[in-house]
């Protein structure tokens, strides 16, 4: 009997060895690609072999038990497999336990609702995670060798590689590399051609499916062409799309409910994130913040953190002030783009490979407790490079986390004058780079709307011989007075570029207003700055705990000086006292030599902006403000949660008086050697050369762009030749066989699939020719054959005529030869 030639391949018989081999290569992509793609998604190292060894062995172990085709042998299994692993991970085998927190962690952290325990207990242990996922494999592998091998309900053997596709996928952290993502791509592109060719016979399909593995392949490597992983930044794609998100909710962004979708949704790193129930409460700690959303700061009573500052018992420096102010540091962030702020990825050391500084003696310790799980950690101005007795000296990097949950700090209100610790790649890229970007258009509302004074527009175009510790002195001071403090600050217009907004026609603002423009402003001077979110420990008693509360949030910037780094600063009304402890002046006290030092780097240039005649005014004068407040008044008013009352406008001299009598005055420097500043010989020059770069740069983005148009169009052409070669050999064999009954057999199978693709039905001529070929033990003869393939090429051409350009090429690429 000759059935099997019509008729689709029967479930319960023994797969070929080449379906054994192909159901394990499946299931090893799909088990390796989805275990990569959750590492490169959360951000968790890796070793590629070890996941490759525990992907593949459990597959071809698999595969080759349920090749026998038994269910006595295969369904005891696929029971057994989940049972063992519930009792592996049960019995902590290898640490599983810890692999199944540290897995949970990862998403948790990845902002999935779901998971709403404390997870502190556990660490994010690469060895344990992925021996968890190793051991959840092993259901995925059991399940999809089974069902890939039997041919029935194949959808079904990527149900439990879905959750960690949905997780990878769908977190806000970011995304999964591009490579993991290949190879699981590649794996389910299989999966659903078994699933097409399930009611082929076996040895049909599996020819099949080596040419579909072929073509996914060719297909795999061209993707990874065209988008290769050193091209393609995870981060930006993750915050585009959140993006994305954002704006969908642009109109409603002042609803009480949309405000905390957002606020959740763009915590892309976890931070001290503090939620209330009030409407209109402002989360200052955020990673990326749209000020589009910045309007009354009404935060809630939440307990943040409890720090504790003790003093150093082996200090010998000068006395220090024990009740100085503590700014408590969260976060940096570097851009500001279309009215959001975010953190750029530092992708380069920032320390020299060479330098080894010594240990400075600081005058104390600070013990910090959070109530809140965070990844960031909370810092102290200044930690770097000082030591005690019992901490050794630490460096916090660009961001503020040093990746060990760091909770005890050496501390001192004065920076180390640490020398030339900073690589050449960090100072030109990052501080006078990314810390210097201020958007074109946002410039140019400054200086052609915005009312200046004739002192920052003569350092504008380089016509000041201000030094640039006045110059942030004179913008701390100019942003200060510009409006009253209100912390019922109303939101900015729809379609308003904040900075310039705040600067011209703002009635108040909140910290966020003051820190932000500070950053412009001190950018468009050269100076390199940052926007910096925190709290704000107003009086700081030694020997005693304190708790920090969310209504203490703060927003403050910092600036970059070489031989000193991150230096902060604070323009909030009525913030003057708090931040004299440890700004400029303070700096200055200790290190008079900071007063003369070069750190700032003008891209701007007097040809490059509008008639100066328009500033050529006298200063604006600035408004009476209220006399200082005593000591006792400066507590409250040291959180966003309380009107801070305005100090007195002072000339530089004055500011520095009101530094404390008792701040130290030395400090031991680590190193003397000075830092190299990039300062340009010709400052023009370098501008005019940066603008001709920037036009070199979009005409190559767009020849990019073309170049990339034409491999995707050349990869496509590519495929369908492969395609359609592979089409063109596995027809030519099947269409060559011997005897009639054999050639009308094919022929009838090559019609009915041409048939289906085109919408077209066989003559039933063909089709009682085919079953007699099929059923009968007798040859059919020549002219039988010749009338069926007459009537089916009569019927496939009349059904040519009426077909659309798509459809007709479908038609000439299915063509074999002239039958």
């Amino acid at each position: 009997m000759k059935t099997k030639k019509l008729l689709p391949a029967d479930s319960r018989t023994a797969p070929t060895k080449t379906a054994v081999f192909l159901a394990a290569l499946i299931t090893t992509l799909l088990s390796m690609g989805t275990s990569l793609m959750f590492g490169t998604a959360f951000d968790i190292e890796c070793n590629t072999f070890a996941v490759f060894a525990y992907s593949v062995i459990p597959a071809a172990l698999f595969a080759l038990v349920h090749s026998f085709g038994k269910k006595a042998v295969s369904i005891p299994i696929l029971i057994a497999v989940p049972i063992g692993a519930l009792l592996l991970v049960a019995n902590d085998f290898m640490d599983s336990q810890s692999g199944l927190g540290g897995f949970l962690l990862a998403l948790q952290n990845g902002e999935f609702p779901l998971i709403t325990q404390n997870l502190n207990m556990y660490r994010r242990e690469t060895a344990s995670i992925f021996l968890f996922i190793g051991i959840y494999n092993l259901i995925s592998s059991s399940v999809c060798t089974y069902i890939l091998l039997r041919r029935r309900l194949v959808p079904a053997s990527l149900v439990f590689y879905l959750p960690l596709i949905y997780f990878c996928l769908f977190n806000i952290v970011r995304l999964p590399g591009t490579v993991p993502c290949l190879i699981t791509f590649s794996g389910v592109i299989l999966v659903l051609f078994v699933n097409a060719f399930r009611k082929k016979n076996r040895r049909t399909s599996d020819r099949m499916l080596l040419v579909m593995l072929a073509t996914t392949s060719v297909l795999a490597v061209a993707l990874g062409l065209v988008f290769p992983q050193k091209d393609y930044d995870k981060d930006e794609v993750a915050t585009g799309i959140l993006l994305s998100i954002e704006e969908d909710y642009e109109d409603l962004a002042k609803e009480e409910i949309v405000q905390e979708i957002i606020n959740k949704y763009f915590s892309k790193m976890k931070v001290f994130n503090v939620r209330s129930d009030i409407p209109g409460t402002q989360q200052l700690q955020s990673s990326r913040k749209n000020l589009n959303n910045v309007g009354p700061f009404n935060p809630s009573d939440d307990l943040v953190m409890t720090i504790r500052k003790d003093r150093n018992n082996s200090y010998k420096g000068p006395d220090v002030n024990d009740f100085s102010p503590l700014y408590l540091k969260i976060e940096s962030s570097d851009t500001y783009k279309k009215n959001v702020l975010s953190s750029s990825k530092i992708k380069m050391d920032v320390y020299r490979d060479d330098f080894d500084p010594e240990k400075v003696t600081a005058p104390y310790t600070i013990s910090i407790h959070p109530a809140i799980d965070s990844s960031v950690d909370v810092t102290p101005y200044y930690t770097d490079f000082y030591g005690t007795q019992n901490v050794d000296y630490t460096t916090v990097n660009a961001y503020n986390t040093t990746k060990t949950k760091k909770l005890t700090y050496a501390y001192s209100p004065i920076p180390v004058k640490s020398g030339n610790v900073y690589t050449d790649e960090y100072l030109l890229d990052y501080v006078y780079g990314t810390a210097l970007e201020v958007p074109e258009e946002t410039a140019r509302a400054i200086i052609e709307d915005c009312t200046l004074p004739v002192w920052y527009t003569d350092a504008l175009y380089g016509n000041s011989t201000m030094s640039d510790a006045e110059k942030v002195r004179r913008v701390t001071e100019m942003v200060r007075y510009l409006h009253p403090y209100d912390r019922n600050s109303a939101y900015p217009p729809k379609g308003a570029d904040f900075v310039p907004w705040f600067i011209n026609d703002a009635e108040s603002g909140i910290c966020v207003h003051y820190a932000i423009t500070s950053v412009i402003l001190l950018r468009m001077l050269g100076i390199p700055a940052r926007y910096v979110t925190g709290y704000i420990d107003s009086a700081s008693f030694p020997n005693h705990e304190k708790n920090i509360y969310a209504a203490e949030a703060h927003a403050w910037f910092e600036f970059f000086v070489p031989e000193y780094g991150w230096i902060m600063g604070d323009a909030t009304p009525g913030y003057g006292p708090t931040e004299a402890y440890c700004n400029i002046n303070a700096v200055a006290k200790v290190y008079p030599e900071i007063e003369t030092a070069n750190f700032s780097y003008s891209k701007f240039s007097l040809d490059d902006l509008p008639d100066r005649t328009y500033w050529d005014t006298p200063d604006t004068p600035s408004p009476t403000p209220s006399p200082s407040p005593s000591p006792d008044e400066t507590e409250p008013a040291a959180s966003d949660d309380a009107t801070p009352t305005p100090t007195t406008a002072t000339e530089p001299s004055e500011t520095q008086q009101d530094t404390p009598d008792n701040t130290p005055a030395d400090t031991p420097a680590v190193q003397e050697d000075a830092a190299v500043t990039p300062t340009p010989a010709d400052p023009y020059q370098q501008y005019l050369e940066e603008k001709e770069a920037e036009a070199r740069s979009r005409y190559f983005k767009v020849i990019n762009i073309l170049v990339l148009i034409l491999i995707v169009a050349v990869s496509i052409f590519l495929l369908i030749c492969i395609a359609r070669l592979a089409f063109v050999i596995y027809w030519n064999s099947e269409l060559t066989k011997k005897g009639n009954n054999n050639k009308a057999i094919a022929r009838y199978h090559y019609y009915e699939m041409k048939g289906r693709v085109l919408s077209v039905s066989l003559p039933g001529k063909a089709d009682r020719i085919a079953q007699k070929a099929a059923f009968s033990n007798d040859e059919i003869t020549d002219g039988e054959l010749m009338e069926m393939i007459a009537s089916c090429e009569k019927r496939m051409y009349d059904s040519y005529t009426g077909f659309g350009k798509f459809k007709r090429l479908l038609y000439k690429l299915m063509e074999v030869r002239k039958l």
